[in-house]
């Protein structure tokens, strides 16, 4: 019994001096590598660290933070971010896996395709996941966030007001990068998406895909999917899609499984998006098309400068 307590004791002490050790180390790297950022023009704001959650954890409250990233290659403003509230916190047997957990405010500007998106948010939680090599260089981010609201503050602004649920995974290596988004009860800001977003509705149900990036950081990258679904009022899709980006806006060809495509179709004219003329060419050009094994049409679309068509029948424009 004596063995077993004192090695009970050199265990405890040992984890002990391992938490410690870590969390000195973590104090200190963390502050090397705001610095660092510090000296390429990042303006970091933040709480001091101050890490608690011993013997199982590592934890801080840094918030509220700001980050505001230095100005791009172009010359334009780059990133800025606060959030008024931002725990941090670690497995002890895993301090390079951190969770951000967010609730309340946040206020961001973030330069998307040539514009600038300012808004302000409010969310009932959401936890941000980064994984770090042991050299801090991140390697992985992901978000979990649930019933965000948004808030336009400037001139331009996501095309959405609010999301019920979202689950968002970003990857980036080289000149590439790899998104993936589950995304459930969208609704989209009062005119975006143009007739679209008329003929379906104020609100995606659904949302789900991956989406890859080639030459990312330049004024001209490609997206394309192998792989997404979309269930947007009548519009029930799947499909894969390859956009590229010009200063004209999105060109490319996108590929969709449509199910229940004839009630979709009166939908629209019903709408007045296709006129009764309109609705009988896609009925007649649809109904020829092949099905997939689930008895869905398969359609292939055609985009120039956002604008998306049907054959000669213009559907309307991409909302981004």
């Amino acid at each position: 019994m004596r063995k077993l307590i004192i090695f009970i004791i050199l265990i405890i002490g040992a984890w002990t001096a391992y938490w410690v050790y870590a969390k000195s180390a973590i104090v200190t790297g963390a502050q090397e590598k705001i610095a660092q950022f510090r000296t390429q023009g990042y303006d970091i704001e933040h709480k001091p660290l101050a890490v608690s959650g011993y013997p199982l954890s590592f934890k801080t409250d840094a918030g509220p933070v700001t980050i505001i990233a230095p100005k791009t290659r172009t010359g334009n403003a780059g990133l800025k971010a606060r959030l008024e509230i931002a725990t941090l916190t670690a497995a002890a047997y895993a301090p390079t896996a951190w969770t951000l957990s967010h609730t309340g405010a946040g206020q961001f500007d973030i330069p998307v395709a040539g514009t600038r998106w300012t808004f302000d948010t409010q969310s009932a939680g959401a936890d941000i996941k980064a994984s770090a090599k042991l050299s801090g260089e991140l390697s992985a981010l992901g978000v979990i966030a649930r019933d965000v609201s948004v808030t336009s503050t400037g001139a331009d602004a996501p095309p959405v007001k609010s999301v019920g649920a979202l689950d968002y995974a970003f990857k980036r290596k080289g000149s590439g990068a790899t998104y993936k988004v589950v995304a459930g009860t969208i609704d989209l800001v009062d005119g975006a998406g143009g007739q679209i977003a008329r003929a379906l509705g104020p609100q995606i149900t659904d949302l789900s895909g991956v989406l890859s990036v080639t030459d990312y950081a330049s004024p001209a990258p490609v997206y394309s999917s192998d792989d997404f679904a979309l269930l947007w009022g009548k519009a029930d899709l799947g499909g894969n899609f390859n956009l590229s980006r010009s200063p004209s806006g999105l060109s490319g060809k996108i590929s969709l499984n449509v199910n229940k495509e004839q009630a979709l179709i009166s939908d629209l004219t019903s709408k007045g998006i296709l006129s009764p003329g309109e609705s009988m060419i896609a009925g007649l050009m649809i109904g020829n098309l092949p099905k997939t094994e689930d008895g869905r049409r398969q359609i292939t679309l055609a985009v120039v400068n956002n604008v998306v068509s049907l054959g000669p029948i213009k559907l309307g424009r991409l909302p981004f």
